[in-house]
């Protein structure tokens, strides 16, 4: 059993998420507590929450391309498979993008 700091009831530790930060592993809130403020503060968390990766995403672009390229590289044939799967979904979306790459190169080409 473990008290909610927030609601001060005694609950199972079912009722809270884990935490492996804290002394006993689990979250000081009960999880009700944790989704009562979500719903409360959804608006808020969601500009905060855009604001931050945007800002995060602006700082750090050289180390998760890498991330992703490094990914992609392990991962060849999930990334083939979903393209597959993409192109053959949507062929005129993937002829259109052909033909606009194929001028593009020639266009590179004349220059």
């Amino acid at each position: 059993m473990k008290i909610c700091c927030k609601c001060k009831r005694e609950l199972p530790y079912e009722c809270f998420s884990k935490n492996k930060n804290e002394k006993d592993g689990y979250h000081r809130e009960c999880k009700e507590d944790v989704k009562a403020y979500q719903l409360a503060n959804k608006e808020y968390l969601k500009s905060y929450q855009q604001k931050y990766q945007s800002v995060y995403r602006t700082e750090n672009y050289d180390k998760l391309m890498g991330y992703d390229a490094e990914w992609r590289k392990n991962n060849r044939d999930k990334v083939r498979s979903y393209v597959a799967k993409s192109n053959a979904k949507n062929p005129q979306r993937m002829k259109d993008y052909m033909k606009a790459y194929n001028q593009r190169k020639k266009n590179k080409n004349d220059q």
